[in-house]
């Protein structure tokens, strides 16, 4: 399994424009990745966002790079940051089944 996490800021004013078009993107994701995990989050920072990714290999990872709903995504994201989105690998260590 390959983990990502990407971290960026939104301009001022572009808050309610990302916000959209994160839920649109999270929603092509489900529909179209089966088996990409994908949660994106809003943290406590004045509009700092981190997504949090894990794709079942790397033809999904490839997949989800090039896929219309990520590029379409892409194309609001960018314009619209402060601080551009920096991507981390993630190796996982440690977790808990969910419930």
């Amino acid at each position: 399994m390959i983990r990502k996490m990407v971290r960026y800021k939104v301009q001022p004013g572009k808050l309610d424009l990302v916000k959209e078009a994160i839920a649109a993107f999270v929603e092509a994701i489900a529909a179209r990745e089966p088996e990409t995990r994908y949660e994106a989050f809003e943290t406590e920072e004045d509009r700092v966002f981190v997504h949090v990714m894990a794709f079942a290999d790397e033809a999904g990872e490839a997949f989800h790079q090039s896929a219309p709903h990520t590029l379409a995504f892409v194309e609001v994201l960018y314009p619209n940051c402060e601080e551009a989105p920096v991507f981390t690998n993630l190796r996982l260590l440690h977790a808990t089944e969910a419930a």
